[in-house]
């Protein structure tokens, strides 16, 4: 018998989210946080067929959460005296997912729906409340959150208060760009790619050493920057793996770049005489070199969750009898 198993509950008014069907994306999310075991049932009874195991974690296919919250959850189990626990928002209110022990499951097993199902537990067993704490955790009420949420979702799972101030400026044109990315299919992998060729013609617009030939680098160097965001934003949203990309020290990948140029290359550089002088490339290929190194690509390996699991939850203890 499996310890954790999880039970995707589908709502009978399908919605999509960032491309995807959301009963597909809970799965996802829910093996992204470790679980082994995912079943996906309808709304009607949804207890009836639910897998033998220890504990069973239902998740609504509404509830857009991050795996970490889901990983949170099954690491804290079930505490003291519990026999369930649900998880509620920022305003205390039930988002449906909740942790059930066997007794519980037996309890409510041919209830109609999760919802009565959490009441009946909070009249007869001990039922914990789980804060999500930082982590992200809204309910969609219809097709009109979901644009909202996805900006929200986004903005949550990127690195927050601990970017730059170019990144966060940078945000403003990536999550829109990854919000249209992901309904057209397009996969982290084909982002991480397609900005690093940006990088690569930014390097050679620069090293050509024309005024016009260096604008052009910079906005490709932009853009590049642009998608560099968006691939990661794209594998979160999607709960899909990413290609990573390894940097090297700057100065080495900048000496291997300005090796393989080679010294007869057109680079200049501003002098006080107010001429332009031939100059070895190296300064021109930072772009690239910050971007990454080309011998250093690694595509398809997972991209870790974008916190540590175990932080962020708090929990309270309702007293038995009390309602949800």
């Amino acid at each position: 018998m499996n310890r954790i198993a999880v039970l995707v509950v589908r709502d009978s008014s399908p919605i999509r989210f960032a491309g995807l069907d959301l009963a597909d994306r809970a799965a996802r999310v829910a093996r992204r946080a470790g679980a082994e075991t995912v079943q996906t049932v309808g709304d009607n009874q949804p207890f009836a067929s639910a897998p033998p195991a220890e504990l069973l974690l239902v998740l609504p296919e509404r509830v857009v959460v991050e795996p970490g919250l889901l990983a949170d959850l099954m690491r804290r189990s079930l505490v003291g005296l519990e026999d369930a626990a649900v998880v509620v928002d920022a305003e205390g209110k039930s988002t449906d997912i909740l942790l059930l022990s066997r007794d519980a499951v037996k309890r409510i097993r041919f209830t109609r729906r999760v919802r009565l199902g959490l009441r009946q537990l909070a009249g007869e067993a001990v039922v914990g409340v789980v804060k999500p704490g930082a982590r992200f955790c809204v309910r969609l009420r219809d097709a009109c959150d979901v644009a909202r949420v996805e900006v929200e979702y986004l903005r949550a799972t990127n690195g927050g208060d601990g970017e730059g101030f170019f990144t966060r400026n940078i945000r403003w044109f990536s999550i829109p760009l990854s919000r249209r990315l992901v309904r057209l299919g397009a996969t982290a992998n084909v982002v991480t790619i397609g900005g690093f060729a940006l990088a690569v013609g930014a390097g050679l617009s620069f090293a050509a050493g024309r005024y016009w030939a260096g604008i052009g680098g910079a906005l490709l160097y932009w853009a590049s920057m642009v998608l560099d965001c968006s691939d990661g934003e794209v594998a979160r949203v999607t709960v899909r793996q990413s290609p990573t990309i390894s940097r090297t020290s700057l100065y080495s990948a900048a000496s291997s770049v300005e090796t393989s140029a080679g010294k007869g290359s057109a680079n200049t550089q501003y002098r006080p005489s107010s001429r332009l002088q031939p100059r070895p490339p190296s300064c021109y290929w930072l772009a690239i070199c910050e971007r990454a190194s080309p011998q250093t690509i690694r595509v398809g390996s997972t991209t870790p969750l974008p916190r540590s699991c175990g932080a962020g939850i708090r929990y309270n203890d309702l007293p038995s009898g009390a309602g949800s």
